[in-house]
């Protein structure tokens, strides 16, 4: 009996290992300089890596730890009526959006994680960056889910890669 209930019950699911490239992919365009905190809210560039939007992303370092993103490092409350990250495809418009806030920190992710590439890949000095700015700010921001994933437009996405199979790129 026991070994049927072993076999009924659903694998446990494990994250591929984070793709990091070996030269840092260079985002579209340059990213602000960083202002001093406290910070509001977090903007991860994830243009360039073809990132796609999930249901609950997470940020995590090179080796794949979790630096945020599971239910016990998000608000549940502030989740079920915004979602973990806001998905934009626009730096400027990202810096605009209310989930930053006046003050955001603005980190460039070095890779990405998962079977869709949605877990933003972060350095450990960004990471350890993320959890003492969030410590400092009053917002609490990862908390409060006041994060998000700059992406790049599916639309984008497309128009490239048909212009690269049409040898224009």
């Amino acid at each position: 009996m026991q070994e049927q209930l072993r076999q009924e019950q659903p694998q446990r699911f494990e994250e591929p290992k984070p793709e990091v490239p070996a030269q840092p992919v260079a985002p579209p365009e340059a990213i602000p300089a960083r202002k001093p905190g406290p910070y509001t809210g977090l903007i991860i560039d994830l243009r360039s890596y073809e990132a796609r939007p999930c249901m609950s992303p997470k940020v995590v370092r090179q080796d794949g730890s979790e630096v945020w993103g599971t239910m016990k490092t998000v608000g549940q409350e502030f989740t079920n009526s915004t979602g973990i990250v806001g998905w934009l495809p626009d730096l400027h418009f990202s810096l605009k959006h209310e989930r930053a806030g006046a003050n955001p920190l603005i980190i460039r992710a070095i890779g990405v994680q998962g079977n869709y590439k949605a877990n933003a890949v972060v350095s450990d000095a960004d990471a350890n960056l993320i959890r003492q700015a969030n410590q400092e700010s009053a917002e609490r921001f990862l908390e409060n889910c006041r994060v998000i994933f700059v992406v790049e437009s599916p639309y984008k996405l497309r128009d490239m890669r048909d212009a690269a199979a049409r040898g224009e790129l």
